[in-house]
């Protein structure tokens, strides 16, 4: 997944989310978290998550990537957060508000 993941760093404008236009954004967060779903497809489940790639992110562009993990979202959401669904890609997961 690294080679993967570099590959979509590399073309990243480290800008904060909330200066970028919806199609913009969305178009970012996508191709993102898009490397974990290619990664399954290819490999099959090796235990990468959202949220160890959020991390991974975060730490790269902490001003511009959000750190990601349940524990962040209830603080924002509450206990009524995203519902659970194992056959939502991360893609599209990452793209939920």
């Amino acid at each position: 997944m690294r080679n993967s993941l570099q590959g979509v760093l590399s073309t990243y404008i480290d800008a904060p989310l909330v200066t970028l236009d919806d199609e913009i954004l969305t178009a970012k967060v996508h191709s993102l978290y898009q490397v974990l779903d290619d990664d399954r497809s290819k490999h099959g489940a090796r235990g990468q998550s959202g949220t160890v790639l959020s991390k991974i992110l975060h730490r790269k562009h902490p001003k511009s990537l959000p750190l990601h993990d349940k524990w962040v979202r209830r603080c924002y959401l509450g206990s009524d957060g995203v519902p659970t669904d194992k056959t939502r890609p991360w893609a599209e997961y990452g793209l939920l508000r």
